[in-house]
């Protein structure tokens, strides 16, 4: 049978893994989310320069 102090830095181990593992979802999902945004706006021709253009509108009223 485990002592208290065992089970609980098992315990204290489990919680600080979830922790770390939901860093990394977040981290990954930002990335992928920046991906996507950037695909998009190649795709719809939306640069730096075209300030008048629809899509840029469009792309400003989404932030």
């Amino acid at each position: 049978m485990e002592s208290y102090s065992q089970n609980s830095n098992k315990l204290d181990f489990q919680h600080e893994a979830r922790i770390l593992n939901g860093i990394w979802l977040i981290t990954a999902l930002g990335l992928v989310a920046t991906a996507g945004l950037a695909w998009g706006a190649k795709y719809l021709e939306i640069t730096a320069t075209k300030y008048d253009s629809p899509q840029m509108y469009v792309a400003i009223g989404l932030l």
